[in-house]
């Protein structure tokens, strides 16, 4: 094969196979005490509210194939939390096809 056919070949297979997406949108939620519901991204806010909201990212990120969620949730406990609550809204968010979880202590 002739070095600049090599060339145009790779060149092309580069920038066909390249598309432009947007990166992983990264929601915080704090697991504050009981009663004091959650802080999503800032907004205070309860149990319900916070279903509803990861139910719609998971509605508007959700890939055409393998229904994959494009979103990272990133969890933490206030001090003194117990550890039951945060494993409840994990497995919350896995129902709802959110699976890009990271968890942290304080």
């Amino acid at each position: 094969m002739k070095p600049w056919i090599s060339v145009l070949l790779v060149v092309f297979l580069v920038m066909s196979g390249c598309k432009d997406r947007e990166p992983f949108p990264t929601h915080d939620i704090v697991v504050r005490s009981p009663g004091n519901g959650f802080i999503f991204d800032g907004m205070p806010m309860m149990g319900d509210q916070l279903r509803a909201e990861l139910a719609s990212i998971a509605e508007a990120k959700r890939t055409g194939t393998g229904g994959s969620v494009r979103a990272y949730l990133r969890i933490r406990a206030e001090p003194g939390v117990d550890y039951d609550r945060v494993y409840e809204l994990i497995s919350t968010c896995n129902s709802l096809g959110l699976d890009k979880i990271e968890t942290a202590g304080k």
